[in-house]
């Protein structure tokens, strides 16, 4: 709530560190060091992790998620995936106490001193969107084209491997911005580029449309590796059943994401050399795995599983062959 205080004893923030302070349901981080005390929101404007949690070096704080950085002079973004800067409050010294109000201070305006009047983006993914909001928070104010094959608006994909799996969730819950074209002055083309001429800075798409700017991004991101199955020639995304999770349309399988309720855990390999695959079992029924080490197994237990073939828990605690069990079925 604007205008609330915390207070917290400036003994309990280390010099060259940081404590969260709280007053009710309101937090706010404190960071200590040679110039002072300063103030910020206590949870990472990415997903929300509590940043008292995470790491101060080099003169910056990182979120122990996803390792997003800010700079402790004024909370501004330094590294990815966090788009947005850490909100900073007022402090003041009252005797032994350090008092933060939760009146947010102005973010600073910057005015980029851009010579080019357009900049076309290629690709819509994270490292697409990390430019744009970068270039306007950085204070570029000319057009902005951002053109790619996926045609719904960005989406942060660290939720497509978590919150997306665990749980049915809908779409726009991992939306960057519920309207991210308009909110950043983006003009949004879908069509797969094919050709990017750096001389005369246009590119060709595939439907044979051109497009001209001053300025060219290539931020085309990465695929996931489909890896082969001994014995096989393609890929086993080729085979069926087995699916990447990349794009937000992709097919997911029926994950359970945690322990919780399943009876328990089967394992195979050695955990004591953190190289084994963890299969997840309610009765006689494995519904998931994950794997510590790049493992065959994990790959043809995935692609059992999609082909509804998948051995009982009992056999794969037995020590079955999964890998050779998936050639078989293929």
């Amino acid at each position: 709530m604007p205008g609330t205080e915390i207070r917290l004893a400036l003994d309990a923030i280390p010099m060259e560190g940081m404590k969260e302070g709280a007053a009710g349901d309101e937090t706010v981080l404190f960071v200590r060091d040679a110039s002072g005390v300063r103030a910020f929101q206590a949870k990472c404007p990415h997903l929300g992790a509590p940043l008292a949690k995470g790491e101060i070096c080099g003169g910056r704080l990182y979120c122990h998620w996803h390792k997003a950085a800010f700079a402790l002079t004024d909370g501004s973004l330094e590294e990815p995936p966090a788009l947005d800067a850490l909100t900073r409050y007022p402090v003041r010294i009252e005797g032994a106490d350090a008092v933060a109000i939760l009146t947010p201070e102005p973010a600073p305006t910057r005015s980029a001193g851009a010579t080019v009047a357009s900049v076309l983006v290629v690709g819509s993914g994270a490292a697409a969107v990390a430019r744009i909001k970068t270039l306007r928070r950085e204070g570029y104010r000319g057009r902005i084209t951002m053109v790619g094959r996926e045609a719904h608006p960005p989406y942060d994909r660290t939720k497509l491997s978590k919150q997306f799996l665990a749980k049915p969730t809908p779409p726009e819950r991992v939306l960057i911005e519920p309207d991210f074209a308009q909110v950043n002055a983006v003009e949004r083309i879908t069509g797969e580029v094919v050709r990017v001429d750096p001389v005369r800075r246009d590119i060709t798409l595939a439907d044979g449309r051109t497009m001209t700017a001053d300025a060219i991004l290539v931020a085309t991101g990465s695929r996931a590796v489909a890896p082969e199955l001994p014995g096989q020639d393609v890929p086993v995304t080729e085979l069926g059943g087995v699916f990447t999770l990349r794009n937000q349309g992709d097919k997911r399988l029926d994950y359970g994401g945690h322990t919780k309720g399943f009876d328990r855990v089967v394992l195979q390999s050695d955990p004591a050399a953190l190289d084994f695959i963890a299969y997840y079992a309610t009765g006689n029924w494995v519904t998931a795995a994950c794997s510590n080490g790049r493992k065959k197994a994990f790959t043809a237990f995935l692609h059992l599983l999609g082909l509804g073939r998948l051995p009982a828990a009992a056999e794969i605690e037995a020590g079955a062959d999964l890998p050779a069990l998936a050639c078989e079925a293929a």
